[in-house]
């Protein structure tokens, strides 16, 4: 739908490249703006910049999970998301993003 609107808007030709209809609109598509949003969110999760933290606090850090000294020992520890509903998700999604 998105991509159909732009090329309407530009007046091209109904198999023309969007990406760089996007780019020259100077327009985000929908999952850059979610991926956008969405590490927003889990900056101000990571950095308690929010007055209330909702998900992520200490204890889903990867030192929390183990003992181990890792070098990704202070990121958000990722779950394993059985089904790509669970995976397209912001609980899973945004310790990877």
């Amino acid at each position: 739908m998105q991509k159909k609107a732009i090329r309407a808007i530009t007046n091209s030709d109904y198999n023309a490249n969007t990406n760089v209809l996007f780019k020259a609109l100077h327009v985000l598509k929908l999952t850059d703006i979610y991926k956008l949003y969405l590490g927003k969110f889990m900056f101000s999760q990571l950095h308690s910049t929010l007055t209330t933290p909702l998900l992520i606090g200490n204890d889903v850090l990867n030192h929390n999970v183990h003992q181990y000294e890792t070098r990704n020992q202070h990121r958000p520890h990722i779950e394993y998301a059985r089904t790509k509903t669970l995976q397209d998700s912001f609980l899973v999604g945004g310790p990877q993003l």
